[in-house]
Formats: C-alpha cells, sequence, structure tokens
C-alpha cells in the first residue's frame, strides 16, 4: 500500500476505524484505569468516567459540521 495515495476508505480499513456518532471514523487508542466517581461530577453526567482517553479521528470530507469539540463522555 502506498501510503502517499491512500484514499480515506483505505485509512478507515487500515486502522480499524469504527463510524463515529457525530460523524466521521474513529479508534480509542487510550483509557486510563483510573476513574472519577459519579458523586463528584456535576449534575447530567450518568456513572463513573475515566480520568482520560484517548481516539484517532478521521473526517471523511470537509465539512462545515466537523470541528474540534470537548466531549461529554
Amino acid at each position: 500500500m502506498n501510503l502517499n495515495n491512500i484514499t480515506t476508505d483505505e485509512l478507515i480499513k487500515l486502522y480499524d476505524l469504527k463510524p463515529h456518532p457525530e460523524g466521521g471514523f474513529y479508534k480509542e487508542t487510550y483509557r486510563s484505569e483510573g476513574f472519577i466517581s459519579k458523586t463528584v461530577l456535576p449534575e447530567g453526567f450518568n456513572g463513573k468516567r475515566n480520568y482520560s482517553t484517548a481516539i484517532y479521528f478521521l473526517g471523511k470530507s470537509p465539512s462545515a459540521d466537523t470541528r474540534f469539540a470537548l466531549m461529554r463522555s
């Protein structure tokens, strides 16, 4: 596979990316072992949360709807 001319579909397959709920594709690359308890989180969170997570994200085409965001996950 020539990485200089790789298509988005080839990248999706190569990195085993999954559809992201808000568009584009992603793969989780890190999830911390530690948690923040639901009891100390603001109202609206449904359960404990990991300290941090990281993902690869690929937008399939330029779009006004694609932007960086802080996710409440």
